[in-house]
């Protein structure tokens, strides 16, 4: 009998053990944050332009409806860093030198960009 409370005891260890791993798991996958792509409206007309012509843009999202009060003013911007071009020839060498990267153009952004927190 002694045997058998031991094995008991050690499933009942290893079960809740699982049940622990398993919130942890669940609470790291809804703690990603999704954030929607805004491109500039009027970007030429306002030179918010990427090097190729495209229009600049951010990821944006506004606090949860179902914010608690403290955290109803919490919005998240994300604005991807990548340099500045000032003249012609710095924008053309930034061009040429990139490959065609994300950094001179939105043309190929993703619509939603998800950010895990910590």
């Amino acid at each position: 009998p002694c045997r058998t409370e031991q094995r008991h005891s050690a499933l009942v260890s290893m079960l809740l053990i699982l049940l622990l791993l398993s919130l942890t798991a669940r609470q790291a996958v809804s703690s990603n944050v999704s954030l929607d792509l805004h491109l500039y409206q009027d970007a030429e007309e306002q030179q918010l332009l990427c090097n190729d012509g495209s229009p600049a843009g951010y990821y944006f999202r506004p606090a949860p409806e179902d914010a608690e009060d403290a955290a109803k003013d919490r919005w998240i911007f994300y604005l991807e860093g990548g340099g500045w071009c000032w003249n012609e020839t710095e924008c053309f060498m930034r061009i040429l030198l990139s490959g065609g990267s994300w950094l001179v153009s939105s043309a190929n952004w993703p619509p939603t960009q998800i950010f895990s927190e910590g």
